[in-house]
């Protein structure tokens, strides 16, 4: 195994250690969140927790059957007044049966339960969700808490979302709990969360850690957002930019749900602009998921289901954006079946590369299916078929698994496709010399043969400079440790080649060095000045002398090195084909080598920067190599 395998079976291993951290803090917070409260749950308005004690960490959800009176704001004060019937909470009003019809989403009402405690309460706590749409909460008469105002219309309503907490003094062993509530701005209303009762401590602490838990998901988005985006822009990789704008999305819909953290963040945000930030990232999250996975899988993602998925999906953004919530609200439905789609799909596209055998396709897959079990338990949750607010916090789990297999994906594949692409400018190194070695040589040796009886002195000379030149060919061209070497010994090489070459050509080729000495220790990739050397000498010298002029110095972080001659020059029209991948360039001005194109393809590999070629037919070239220096 070379040493890249090893540092990169190191590096899974760092990865995978630092994801499990990440898992076990994240399932630390969700476990404090939703482990296992006391349901107790209310008969017939009536709820009997004269059992527990609250001084010690009890907490209970106020779940259950509370008395509805339907289209009547009751007296706080208590007064006895006949019920329309029993709600079940939490649970939406819009199922209630008054005078055998169900009274569907707009109304307004009061909810009361009566809980009875011990005597040794001191100060005591709610955790209150937000209603639909605004309330007031009233306990023995006074008003302890209220979100927005409630109202008999729509003119005399002012809806607000926000979760909070409250904490009251108990002053009888007996609570009379009423809350008024109206809703005149959305498709679903009533008392659709628990509310959670204990002492003061302990409604604190749930309150702070459901935050954390929020505020940690946030900085795990925005942090991947970021790297994602800033890897989009340095690897020009769409499916890292997609993933980025998902995370942005999923961003934005943790700061509108559950604990509302947008409210801590920012302080007050009206209704119309919370209900459309919360249902925007609904179809949001949704496109640049189904981005994400097309660019990853085009080939095996159907174009027309794609294709689909990104107009449902806008025209749903634009609903979110142009309408009241009182009118998108009613296609939330459409909203969750879009987004239920778009992650099966995707699921069953993945299930098919994973069965062909494809290595990362099972990570991802992994992924998908937590973040679409975790979707559906949203759904259900929205829907009220599901009520426990701990499981709510699953969604953070579940994402972060999610999110950490997408990254994982992203990393492998930007990794596998280095890989290739190192491998085919390898292979095309390989290709260059195997070409160009066997009538190098052929061309060398005759000439040794030649010098033998007339010259022996200089055909020895020949034959030395031509054993140290194979050697170093060798060690550097096919050594797979070897990718770098010093600016010295790429001139000795160079100086090699060109006195090989002057043997041919009667000593017309002057090779002059203009490099400071503080350069010639710098790396460089192996063999990327004498290809430039080569196209001088084989497309640019004429019947007349060539001179081929090299230089070096430190300019800033980068070393420049620069190779000049005064041969026949480029055309515009060549330097264009060569910059952009023509094939006329290569067969036209290079022959069947790489030259050029080679080492263009090594600089944008290595550094993300192209060379730099001056040049004007009949007036020579000037190829301009900008390397960072320690590399």
């Amino acid at each position: 195994m070379n040493a890249f395998n090893q540092k990169f079976k190191f590096k899974k291993i760092l990865i995978a250690l630092f994801l499990i951290l990440i898992f076990t803090v994240i399932y630390g917070f969700i476990w404090r969140t939703s482990k296992e409260k006391k349901h107790i749950y209310a008969q017939s308005g009536f709820l009997d927790l004269s059992a527990l004690d609250f001084s010690e960490d009890n907490t209970v959800y106020l779940g259950g059957e509370w008395e509805f009176y339907y289209n009547k704001f009751i007296n706080p004060a208590g007064i006895e007044d006949s019920h329309d019937g029993y709600i079940v909470v939490p649970e939406l009003w819009n199922s209630f049966i008054y005078d055998e019809e169900s009274i569907g989403s707009y109304g307004y009402g009061s909810y009361r339960l009566k809980v009875k405690i011990n005597d040794n309460q001191e100060i005591l706590g709610m955790k209150l969700p937000s209603m639909s749409s605004s309330y007031k909460l009233y306990i023995n008469g006074k008003l302890i808490n209220q979100s927005g105002i409630p109202g008999t219309s729509k003119d005399t309503e002012i809806p607000e979302w926000k979760p909070d907490i409250i904490f009251f003094v108990p002053d009888s062993e007996e609570l009379d709990i009423i809350v008024h509530v109206s809703n005149f701005h959305f498709a679903k209303g009533g008392m659709w969360g628990n509310i959670l009762f204990g002492n003061n401590d302990s409604i604190i602490k749930y309150r702070e850690v459901s935050l954390m838990r929020s505020y940690l998901l946030l900085g795990l988005l925005s942090i991947a957002a970021i790297f994602m985006l800033l890897l989009s822009l340095i690897e020009k990789n769409f499916p890292c930019q997609y993933l980025a704008l998902f995370c942005l999305s999923c961003t934005l819909r943790e700061l509108t749900v559950r604990e509302v953290a947008l409210w801590n963040i920012f302080g007050y945000i009206g209704h119309n602009m919370l209900a459309k930030l919360e249902y925007v990232t609904m179809p949001l999250i949704t496109l640049f998921y189904t981005m994400f996975i097309y660019n990853l899988y085009k080939n095996e993602f159907n174009k027309k289901i794609y294709s689909g998925i990104v107009l449902i999906t806008t025209a749903l953004i634009l609903l979110t954006l142009m309408t009241e919530p009182i009118m998108f609200s009613k296609f939330l439905i459409v909203y969750q079946i879009v987004v239920l789609m778009s992650f099966i799909y995707s699921a069953y596209i993945i299930a098919k590369i994973f069965i062909r055998k494809n290595r990362s396709s099972g990570i991802i897959l992994t992924g998908i299916i937590i973040m679409l079990l975790a979707i559906i338990n949203d759904i259900l949750y929205v829907e009220k078929i599901n009520t426990n607010y701990g499981m709510a916090h699953a969604y953070t789990i579940a994402f972060s698994i999610f999110l950490m297999s997408q990254i994982y994906t992203v990393f492998f594949n930007i990794r596998d496709n280095y890989y290739k692409a190192n491998q085919v400018v390898r292979s095309q190194l390989m290709l260059l010399y195997n070409q160009i070695k066997p009538h190098f040589l052929f061309n060398i040796l005759n000439t040794i043969q030649e010098l033998i009886d007339e010259r022996p002195d200089k055909s020895k000379k020949l034959l030395n400079v031509l054993s140290d030149y194979i050697r170093g060919n060798f060690k550097y061209s096919f050594n797979s440790d070897i990718s770098l070497i010093t600016l010295k010994e790429e001139i000795e090489l160079l100086e090699s080649f060109v006195y090989m070459a002057n043997t041919r050509f009667d000593d017309r080729i002057e090779l002059k060095l203009d490099i400071e000495d503080i350069c010639l220790e710098n790396k460089i990739p192996a063999f990327i000045i004498q290809p430039l050397v080569e196209n001088s000498i084989k497309h640019g010298m004429e019947e007349g002398r060539l001179t081929i002029t090299i230089s070096a110095k430190v300019s800033r972080r980068n070393l420049i090195i620069i190779v000049k001659d005064d041969g026949v020059g480029i055309s515009k029209t060549h330097l264009y084909n060569l910059f952009n991948n023509k094939s006329e360039y290569e067969t036209n001005a290079i022959g069947s080598g790489i030259g050029l194109q080679n080492i263009i393809m090594r600089m944008r590999l290595l550094y993300n920067s192209d060379i730099k070629i001056n040049s004007q037919k009949g007036l020579g070239t000037e190829v301009i190599l900008a390397i960072p220096i320690g590399n």
